[in-house]
């Protein structure tokens, strides 16, 4: 028995001389060998077939694979495009209303932004006595809230509709000066006339805020970000 490929239909031709009868029984040597090949070259045929579809599933999951990486790296090249459209959008709005803010807010208040800070610095000459009474108390508490009152919430006033979390941090930080002095002119155990004294507990806060605020105004990129700058 033997076989051969047919190039023109591509199918395998077996050709089979049977043994002649010798008067054997089918398991005869001749019979048993005939078997045996016909037998291997079934397996080697279903073998080949078995091969060839794993190599074409290999490629066809190879394709998909493929698509799908397109199709996911798509994706992402979108999303990212978007991304960066959605930044310089929100780069120029915020370059548009931080020019609107220093030119149309700040540079309206700054006279009575400075002042507010200058008359707290004048409690220093009005306190000139160790032993204030509660008058004197009472007009230096009154004293300063009209300071705030007076030069900084004209100012707010404006902030509010303009940047809300900008305008919550500058009155938290004047609330707390002002809270922060009040406590110390009210302690009569203070003696606020001295130097000292009065640089610790009044000069040094009025330092402290108005070196935040001004920071605050300077940075300011059309968006109020962190109550710690």
């Amino acid at each position: 028995m033997h076989w051969h490929i047919d190039s023109l239909s591509n199918k395998i031709i077996l050709s089979c001389q049977c043994p002649k009868d010798t008067g054997n029984s089918f398991f005869s040597p001749e019979w048993f060998g005939v078997g045996l090949t016909l037998v291997g070259l079934i397996f080697t045929i279903l073998w080949q077939i078995r091969e060839t579809r794993k190599a074409e599933k290999r490629r066809q999951d190879d394709l998909i694979s493929l698509e799908s990486q397109r199709a996911s790296d798509l994706r992402n090249l979108q999303a990212q495009r978007s991304e960066d459209q959605t930044n310089l959008e929100r780069t120029r709005a915020k370059s548009i209303r931080s020019d609107w803010f220093k030119s149309e807010i700040y540079s309206k208040s700054t006279l009575s932004i400075g002042t507010y800070f200058k008359d707290l610095y004048s409690l220093r000459a009005q306190i000139n006595t160790s032993d204030l009474s509660d008058n004197q108390r009472k007009d230096l508490i009154d004293f300063v809230k009209s300071c705030r009152r007076n030069n900084l919430d004209p100012f707010l006033d404006t902030l509010l509709f303009f940047d809300k979390p900008f305008y919550l941090a500058i009155r938290d930080l004047s609330e707390n000066l002002e809270e922060k002095i009040i406590n110390s002119i009210d302690d009569e155990s203070l003696k606020l006339n001295l130097r000292k004294t009065f640089d610790d507990h009044i000069r040094f806060p009025i330092n402290e805020a108005q070196s935040r605020l001004f920071g605050w105004i300077y940075s300011y990129s059309g968006e109020f970000e962190s109550l710690s700058n």
